[in-house]
């Protein structure tokens, strides 16, 4: 054999064992690889995180067989032992493996279901006073008397109204029934006249506040609305500034049955972690709102269209979804103030449910003024007074009207009586101090203004009327 032919047999034997070495490794490396997937699956398999016990003892046996290929194919003791160390070391660490899964599942639930002790909380009045005082342009609070957070906080309220703040309130309603429920709720206050004491306190703390803040800005700014319900929270709810416009915090206090102050549960949420919270009380105060008495009187230019709005609205009531199969007429008073003309003479009639024809009350003089029939206005105050136990529709309170010292008395007791309903429109523009002035700045009055682009004001006004309809048919059902 040449020395040439030599070299060539020696190089094609080192390939081949170079060959067989990276085989016999390779082959190595992929059942180690098998095994670590085995091993790894495995422990899965005990602490839980794979919940198939099928897949979890597979797993042990494929463990096992790799370990004994490994065995047989290095014919190594130590790697294939190594291997068989590791199977027994995961079969005796099964107690601890357990351990450790129980231990995840602890902290798995608890992240789940966190201690409610941790989420509620108690006299918590100074997150209360915190939402009230960060409130930037919208405060909303749904009370059972509404005394005690409008004393702590009466005079931020009034900073807050003079950065023209909107706030929306709504109050248990101080009538016989609803205070004997409360009495019965309530821990500490057991009769009528200990509640009628707390909604007198709110009366007066609500007179200050109007005393304190600008001419006008009662009505256009503040809205005090009464619930005939023993409400089930209660809640303080603001906006912070550069966030949005709608509430974005609350306080919510849960009322329970017999608990006293100091132990009642309460909760703060917010919008941006708590949205699906936030929502459904938000939508609470809404459907509390809306179920309840309430004054809303609209202004604006004449002859802009409000008494065709409100003739629309009253047509269209019984086919409300929610007032379908409900006499609307049994429970809604309407009076409308119709202008037209008459040989070249502008005049004024009146309108009513109980009289569908129409009685004038008032006509235009050659000197401009208006002439007012005093004795027609008086009727209709008259029909309107007997009809308080309805809803009342009145267009308009004008300055012809008032001119019925009976049409003002009757109004302005509608306007201080908590459980009437009152929808109409009043004049636009007056001094505050005169007649019309004095009703728009009672804070139980909720002025709105007929223009206001930011307002669906036909849809705002059908969805109040139909709503207050569905509470008086509650309300009154079997009287």
């Amino acid at each position: 054999m040449t020395m040439q032919a030599e070299n060539n047999h020696s190089t094609k034997r080192n390939i081949a064992t170079v060959s067989a070495w990276i085989k016999k490794w390779w082959a190595i490396v992929a059942e180690i690889g098998l095994l670590g997937g085995a091993v790894t699956i495995t422990i899965m398999g005990f602490v839980g995180v794979s919940s198939t016990t099928l897949l979890t003892s597979l797993s042990v046996v494929l463990a096992v067989t790799i370990s004994l290929q490994l065995k047989a194919r290095l014919d190594v003791g130590s790697v294939s032992e190594n291997a068989i160390k590791i199977v027994k070391a995961v079969n005796g660490n099964l107690d601890k493996l357990d351990s450790l899964a129980g231990t995840i599942e602890e902290v798995k639930r608890q992240i789940e279901t966190p201690s409610l002790d941790k989420v509620f909380k108690s006299r918590s009045e100074q997150i209360e006073e915190k939402i009230i005082t960060e409130a930037h342009s919208k405060l909303f609070l749904l009370q059972e008397t509404g005394s005690q957070v409008i004393t702590r906080n009466k005079d931020a309220i009034v900073d807050f109204i003079h950065k023209d703040g909107e706030l929306r309130i709504v109050r248990c309603l101080k009538d016989e029934g609803t205070m004997r429920q409360l009495c019965l709720r309530n821990d500490t206050l057991h009769t009528t006249q200990e509640f009628k004491e707390r909604f007198n306190q709110f009366a007066t703390h609500m007179r200050y506040i109007g005393s304190q803040i600008s001419q006008g800005k009662t009505s256009e700014r503040v809205s005090i609305r009464y619930c005939p319900y023993p409400i089930a929270i209660t809640a303080a709810m603001g906006n912070v500034s550069g966030r949005n416009q709608e509430p974005s915090q609350a306080l919510i206090r849960l009322a329970d049955f017999q608990v006293g102050f100091d132990n009642k549960i309460d909760f703060f949420i917010d919008d941006r972690k708590d949205k699906k919270a936030f929502s459904d009380y938000r939508k609470q105060f809404e459907k509390y709102s809306k179920m309840s008495y309430k004054k809303i009187l609209i202004s604006g230019e004449p002859h802009t269209g409000k008494t065709t709005m409100f003739k629309n609205i009253i047509r269209g009531l019984p086919y409300q979804n929610i007032l379908r199969d409900l006499k609307v007429e049994d429970v809604t008073f309407y009076v409308l103030s119709v202008m037209f003309e008459e040989g070249g003479i502008r005049k004024y009639k009146v309108i009513t449910s109980q009289d569908g024809t129409g009685r004038i009350f008032a006509e235009k003089q050659p000197d401009g003024e208006y002439k007012v029939d005093i004795s027609v206005v008086d009727s209709v105050a008259e029909e309107i007074e007997k009809n308080r136990n309805k809803v009342l529709v009145v267009d308009e309170v004008g300055h012809l009207q008032l001119r019925s010292k009976k049409f003002l008395d009757v109004i302005e007791g509608i306007i201080k009586d908590e459980k009437t309903t009152l929808i109409g429109t009043i004049t636009l523009a007056d001094n505050p101090e005169r007649t019309i002035g004095r009703i728009k700045k009672e804070f139980n009055v909720e002025c709105m203004k007929f223009d206001d682009p930011s307002i669906d004001v036909v849809k705002t006004i059908t969805d109040e009327l139909a709503s207050s309809v569905l509470l008086y048919h509650i309300m009154n059902e079997g009287n």
